[in-house]
């Protein structure tokens, strides 16, 4: 058949007769890659501008525009030049049927596409996706074309193969230009609400062009935030939140094991779908390559047509397409995948924040929610990205598996039915996975919430001397966890032997197989049958691997998605604040409340008061809400509903510009009504009504601050007034305090308000409430921490007649213990037992005689002094800084530092060197096996086959030994890693721990396997042929060019993703401590937008890190594409001289190095992520200095005997910070009882810190018995002092071993049934353990005391403890203890004192002055500095003197 038949038929190939016998017919280019493009871009132009019709204008017209439709018009003249050159009569060029139609396509199609050129410039922000892509195939179509056309014999196709190819050129051009960015011609209002991956075109997105400003700016200088970009922009991330919150509200079977997933997948089936095709075609193309690899090998066999070099060009063709296409579309999968991960996080981080903003305070669990922002997270991210490759492996092992059966025939069954075996024993190993990873977490909670509670109390904990028994019980709880963790770990190391078994047994099992059939039937073990073999084996066992090794991560994701539905599930949520709310329900008693006295029933309450507290009319009534809150015949409780009541309110009502006082003893429930109020308690029964919409505040009893300038947490979100600024500073008495800071009111106020005395920290949170005009005002006890001026000041300021709140029209409830202002208030609530006994006015309940002495007696005046700030601040990543200390200013700089080496020096000598050296050693010795199975199935094909039982003894030992090896390397491995968390890796506590412990041990045993995989692989590919060894020096300098521009980016960038998540998670544990504020103000709007905040820097810095790696997996696919043109091109050019053996055995590693590099660079990837960790670790431990620079002995058993305390020329300061204590002399004899007194901020709690060592001398000394404390250790000295501090120290833990805190002495020198029997007495005696007869508490119950104890009765706790362990100490140091305490209670303190501290010297901070003259010795201290000592009376007499001005200041 001529070509001129040929051509006009549809082909689509041409034949061998015709131009080479390598090209298309006519009819098949005009119709497919002419005529089709065309009407798809036609089809495609319509719908787009229709779509941007209507639309803002986000670009100007710029050069660009003008180029691209200059371009545009020089080519439509061109395709119509060729049109004209078709349609000439005299024309010699023979044309089909088609020929025609397909030129005036090509100039028609111009026309929309300059249309929609002008459309996608004007009203898009980036190159037009259409155009970049028609632009692409028509490209090559036209090249294919052009080429037909040259290779046509007559002049007229001469013309118009020169007129195409200049069109062809023209294209070029055009296709640049419509790729250009245009960011430059974007609106910049536009432009910056956009990622810099959003402005890309196809080309700048498909070959990651859009990162190369981040590796080129990581490169030559350090990254800012600002060169991030995430996977969207921020109003889009909202909006998908926002989606999926709907679609969870919507969803009516929430408590499905399913739900979550199919709700995100519902929320977002884009992401869930992109992965698709890419994955897809990756299956295609992979099961391709072993049928190229045959037809190469029966191509370089030589014989026949088919053997001419334009077939060998050809093959190299279809190599360098087909390896290509592999690393974009891998590049591409990876890329889908980790927006699907992301997109999951940030949804899920997202609504687990937005569920703890509404969960009650007994619902809340710090430990837990961390563990679930930080830990489940990344098990579920880790998880998702393998979701498709299930699907994907079951396809490519089914179709590979089919490929294989023509290959070797039935032998093919042995390797799937071995795979099988291998399967179902790791699903069965598999089953207590998940279990133990639930156990493992459980464990990990424990730790983190252990961890948590030191990091609140860390003063405390030195105070008292505990830091190494704190240590040494966090070291348990971090042994147990790891432990718990290898025991997960052995489980996953069966896995992974078991899936290395399946792929190595199944190449012994599939070519044992072809032995028997070779041998019964005579099959020869030929080339072609090998590699294919080989390829197809691989091919499908690497999905099986996957699978099997996968199964963990699945699982792991599950469980998490488990514990993050449970959340959302939760039901304990807070009462709405804006709506009318009326409840009703009968209580019921079922569980003991640790409380002073036992819990008055309701029923027992009506039989005592028929008609109420004092009050003749409780009928209900319906409100018309002009009240501001009413609360009738209302039960409420902390957790589940069938729990005894904490809580009864007969009847509540709270008026508009109303003064209410809550007074009662401690532990009788005062803080507790006003939590009643805010609907932070479970409400059992009865009514609660609050007015919509109304404006409330609320000023906790341990005020909460957040770590930002003392203005900033005065303003808040609220916009800034200046004058009612300064009236809200000057009636709070701050404006002083600010006139003191060097940096004013911008001064920092610390984490959690560290920076300030206690009474700042009281009166900014107080400021913050009055700055924001409620109109109701809630106060817990809030003049406990003032002196008596600065009470009186703010009394007068704020809450009298002529007081803001009065302008303000606002009414106030205060809880308190101050007696001082009662006859101010419009109301008084009296509470005891948990009910509130009688309410009235002042004189109301003075004339019924609720108001009696006893009553009055259990409340005191407010204190004269407030104590300093906290001697070290603890962040929630982990860093140990002292109050106000300049930070580390190089520290961001140093940690990015190109060099790793120290880093894994240190890490490698901390797994120990013997271990590791022979864990390396075993690495490699398994890759040279692995790889040398390979070149002996090559030894087989080229030897005898009649030694054919030699051949598969051999092979079968390399098989056996390589199974064994690898599971000695992951049992082993994994063994001698985890033991670095256990032990010198202790130090951070969340985030880098959750690194070291779930990422790092399978990183380094994958990267390190991997690593040696890929160098063998590399080394059998380089020995196919002399030539190809040449290119090593090329290839090592472009692997070294690319690792040198990846790395300095890539480490930054990790190092930035570790710092981006760390302010996510220290946001988290404020919020949770000041729930309670965040409610109240009304702010879980404004916090939900913060997190979304910190969320979206977290999800671009992690984006970022991830894209750098995909990009480095595409250049190194590149690479290997690179290698199969050179060794193809090498093996057709020299195929007379070429191995066929050596050049199978390239083919195939080629086909599996490109697998084998993604693993290498996933798993450095997570390699790098967790050294990340062990750096900031290392930096951790050399920066943080230990109070010890050296070992110091331990003081004699009995010392000190007497007590005597001399202080000489003493100065002392907190590290960094001016001195705290000044030129104190003092002398304090044996036994006497010594007071410290001072205004605010004067150093009264930094001088009983000097005296325990918290502070650092620099000049003089202090003397205890003789004996110099500064020679003796740090930790001894505290345990032999009794230190009571201000704030309470609790372990999570059992009520006896919150007593016994850790006490060796005391457990070595008693019996169990005495240690219990002492300090049952003891917390009988302080009236803190009493039993209910339906539900008596152990001493093995639980403590917890925010639930079970007032901040009084965690005091008296305190106390009991402080006697049971250090009742033999000479020396007591009490720092404001009584501060909040009622009158009764603290004359129970004082008796005791008195009692049992009979002869010892107690040394008291002191804030009530009626007790001064109970005292030997007073201090008075003024800026650090003694201004008097002396017997109290002698220095009240002094009418000049600062205790008399103080004294009489209390008295008014």
């Amino acid at each position: 058949m001529s070509c001129v038949a040929t051509d006009n038929a549809w082909g689509p190939w041409a034949g061998p007769s015709c131009r080479g016998g390598l090209d298309f017919t006519l009819t098949f280019e005009e119709s497919i890659l002419t005529i089709l493009p065309a009407g798809l871009l036609i089809l495609a132009a319509a719908l787009q501008i229709a779509f941007l019709l209507g639309r803002p204008r986000l670009a100007v017209n710029g050069i660009l525009l003008w180029l691209k439709q200059a371009l545009l018009i020089a080519l439509g003249l061109l395709k119509l030049a060729v049109l004209m050159l078709w349609a000439l009569p005299g024309s010699t060029a023979p044309r089909t049927k088609l020929t025609l139609a397909a030129a005036a396509v090509n100039v028609v199609v111009v026309i929309p596409l300059s249309v929609l050129s002008y459309f996608e410039h004007a009203f898009r922000v980036a190159p037009s996706f259409i155009i970049e892509l028609y632009l692409l195939l028509t490209l090559l179509f036209d090249i294919i074309r052009v080429r037909t056309l040259w290779l046509m014999p007559t002049p007229s196709h001469t013309q118009l193969a020169a007129a195409e190819t200049v069109a062809l050129v023209v294209k070029v051009i055009l296709s640049l230009a419509e790729a250009a960015k245009k960011d430059q011609l974007v609106f910049p209002d536009v432009k910056e609400k956009y990622t810099k991956e959003q402005l890309s075109g196809f080309y700048g997105r498909s070959m990651f062009f859009w990162l190369g400003s981040t590796l080129w700016n990581g490169y030559t200088r350090y990254l800012v935030p600002s060169d991030l970009s995430g996977p969207r922009d921020d109003e889009a991330a909202e909006l998908l939140r926002e989606r999926f919150r709907a679609q969870w509200a919507q969803n009516l079977n929430k408590t499905a094991k399913s739900a979550l997933l199919t709700t995100l997948f519902r929320s977002m089936p884009g992401k869930f779908l992109i992965p698709v095709f890419p994955r897809a075609t990756i299956v295609a193309l992979t099961l391709t390559q072993p049928m190229l690899l045959e037809r190469m090998i029966t191509f370089v066999q030589g014989g026949g047509y088919e053997q001419r070099m334009d077939v060998g060009y050809a093959l190299i063709g279809a190599f360098a397409v087909l390896y290509t296409l592999m690393a974009l579309f891998n590049a591409w999968y990876a890329h889908a995948c980790n927006k699907l991960a992301l997109e999951m996080r940030s949804q899920l981080v997202d609504s687990c924040y937005r569920k703890l903003l509404k969960m009650r305070l007994a619902a809340l669990d710090s430990g837990k929610a961390a563990t679930l922002i930080n830990v489940d997270m990344q098990h579920i991210m880790e998880g998702s990205k393998i979701l498709h490759d299930i699907w994907a492996s079951f396809v490519t092992v089914a179709v590979a598996v089919y490929l294989l059966y023509r290959k070797i025939q039935l032998a093919c069954m042995d390797s799937p039915r071995s795979c099988l075996v291998m399967m179902i024993l790791a699903g069965i190993c598999s089953a207590p996975l998940g279990p133990r990873q639930v156990a493992w977490l459980a464990a990990t909670e424990s730790r983190v919430k252990s961890t948590m509670f030191m990091i609140t109390g860390f003063k405390e904990v030195k105070m008292l001397g505990l830091a190494p028994d704190y240590t040494q019980s966090l070291q348990k709880l971090r042994l147990n966890e790891v432990n718990l963790g290898r025991r997960f770990r052995r489980i996953l190391s069966i896995i992974i032997t078991l899936s290395a078994a399946s792929t190595e047994l199944s190449i012994l099992v599939a070519f044992g197989g072809f032995a028997i059939i070779s041998k019964l039937y005579g099959t020869p073990l030929t080339f072609q049958t090998l590699f294919a073999s080989l390829a197809l084996l691989r091919i499908s066992l690497d999905p099986l691997f996957l699978l099997i090794q996968g199964t963990p991560a699945l699982v792991s994701m599950f469980k998490c998605l488990g514990r993050v539905q449970d959340l959302l599930n939760e039901e304990r949520v807070v009462d709405s604040h804006s709506t009318p709310l009326v409840i009703s329900g009968n209580s019921s008693a079922s569980s003991f409340t640790l409380k002073p006295e036992r819990r008055v029933t309701m029923e027992e309450f009506h039989a005592i008061f028929p008609q109420g507290p004092g009050l003749p009319d409780i009928s209900p009534r319906h409100s018309t809400m002009a009240d501001l809150v009413e609360i009738l015949d209302a039960s409420f409780c902390w957790k589940d509903k069938d729990q005894t009541p904490a809580l009864y309110i007969m009847s509540l009502t709270i008026h508009p510009n109303s003064f209410t006082a809550v007074i009662g003893p401690v532990g009788s429930g005062k803080s507790t009504v006003l939590k009643a109020i805010l609907g932070e308690l479970e409400h059992i029964s009865g009514s609660r009504q609050m007015r919509r919409g109304l404006k409330v505040a609320f000023c906790d009893q341990e005020p909460w601050l957040l770590d930002q300038t003392l203005k900033e947490n005065i303003v808040g979100p609220r916009p800034f007034d200046p004058d009612w600024y300064e009236r809200v500073i000057d009636a709070c008495a701050l404006a002083q305090d600010i006139t003191g800071f060097s940096e004013g009111d911008a001064a920092p106020v610390g984490s959690g308000g560290s920076a300030l005395s206690g009474g700042q920290k009281s009166r900014v949170a107080l400021a913050r409430a009055v700055y924001s005009k409620p109109e109701l005002l809630l106060m817990d006890d809030i003049f406990s921490g003032l002196d008596r001026k600065s009470a009186t000041h703010i009394f007068s300021a704020v809450f009298s007649e002529n007081g803001l709140l009065a302008k303000l029209n606002c009414a106030a409830v205060l809880v308190t213990h101050s007696t001082q202002f009662l006859p101010r208030f419009d109301t008084i609530l009296v509470v005891n037992n948990g009910m509130i006994a009688h309410q009235g006015t002042y004189d109301e309940l003075l004339v019924n005689g609720a108001l009696d002495d006893s009553i009055l007696s259990r409340v005191s005046t407010p204190k004269a002094a407030t104590s300093a700030g906290d001697v070290v601040e603890v962040t929630s990543d982990g860093k140990v800084v002292l109050k106000n200390a300049p930070l580390d200013k190089e520290e961001n700089q140093a940690s990015r530092a190109p060099s790793e080496w120290a880093v894994y020096g240190y890490f490698l000598k901390s797994c120990g060197v013997a271990g590791i050296t022979l864990f390396f050693v075993l690495a490699a010795i398994l890759a040279g096996e692995r790889s040398f199975e390979t070149v002996w199935l090559k030894m087989w094909a080229e030897g005898d086959q009649k030694a054919l039982g030699y051949y598969m003894g051999v092979f079968t030992g390399l098989i056996v030994g390589g199974v064994s090896l690898l599971g000695g390397i992951c049992v082993a491995s994994i063994s001698y890693v985890i033991t670095v968390g256990s032990n010198t890796l202790a130090n951070r506590f969340i985030q880098d721990i959750m690194l070291v412990d779930d990422e790092l041990p399978m990183a380094l045993v994958n990267t390190t396997t991997s690593f040696f995989g890929v160098l063998a692989e590399t080394i059998i590919v380089m020995i196919s042929s002399k030539y190809v060894s040449v290119s090593i020096p090329v290839l090592i300098i472009i692997l070294w060019v690319i690792q040198k521009f990846y790395l300095r980016t890539s480490k930054q960038l990790r190092l930035m993703d570790i710092e981006a998540k760390a302010p996510l998670s220290s946001f988290l544990l404020e919020t949770l401590q000041g729930i309670v504020s965040i409610r109240a103000f009304d702010r879980t709007n404004e916090f939900s937008s913060r997190n979304s905040e910190l969320l979206n820097y977290s999800q671009r810095a992690h984006y970022m890190m991830v894209s750098v790696q995909v990009w480095l997996k595409m250049i190194l696919d590149f690479v290997v594409t690179l290698l199969a043109i050179l060794v193809t091109t090498l093996a057709v050019t020299f195929k007379s001289s070429t191995s066929l053996g050596f050049l199978g055995l390239a083919l195939v590693n080629l086909i599996s190095l490109s697998t084998s590099f993604k693993y290498l660079i996933t798993f450095w990837a997570n390699l790098e992520t967790s050294i990340g960790a062990v750096a900031r670790i290392r930096r951790f431990n050399m920066d943080v200095e230990p109070e010890e620079k050296f070992a110091l002995p331990s003081p004699h058993p009995n010392w000190p005997r007497q007590g005597g305390i001399e202080l000489q020329h003493v100065s002392a300061s907190y590290r960094f910070l001016p001195p705290a204590v000044y030129g104190v002399n003092l002398y304090i004899a044996p036994g006497t009882k010594v007071a410290i007194c001072g205004r605010s901020g004067s150093g009264k709690s930094s001088l009983l810190a000097t005296l325990l060592r918290c502070l650092d001398l620099y000049s003089g000394s202090v003397i205890i018995d003789g004996l110099d404390i500064s020679r003796i250790s740090r930790d001894s000295l505290r345990k032999r002092i009794m230190t009571l501090p201000q704030k309470s120290l609790f372990i999570h833990d059992s009520i006896r071993n919150n007593m016994i805190m850790w006490d060796k002495d005391v457990v070595a020198s008693r019996t169990p049934e005495e240690i219990d029997a002492l300090i049952e007495s003891l917390l009988r005696r302080e009236e803190k353990k009493k039993a209910e007869e339906n539900a008596p508490v152990t001493l093995d119950s639980p403590l917890k005391p925010e639930e079970r104890l007032s901040i009084g009765q965690q005091q008296l706790f305190c106390l009991a403890r402080a006697l049971f362990q250090r009742g033999d100490s000479q020396i007591v140091l009490m720092d404001e203890f009584t501060s909040s305490m009622d009158h009764e209670t603290e004359m129970l303190v004082r008796e005791i004192v008195a009692r049992d501290l009979r002869g010892k010297t107690v040394i008291e901070v002191l804030h009530r002055l009626e007790h001064i003259l109970d005292f030997d010795l007073v201090v008075v201290l003024e800026q650090g500095r003694v201004v008097e000592a002396g017997h109290p009376e002698e220095l009240l007499q002094d009418e000049e003197g600062m205790l008399r001005g103080l004294y009489q200041s209390m008295r008014g």
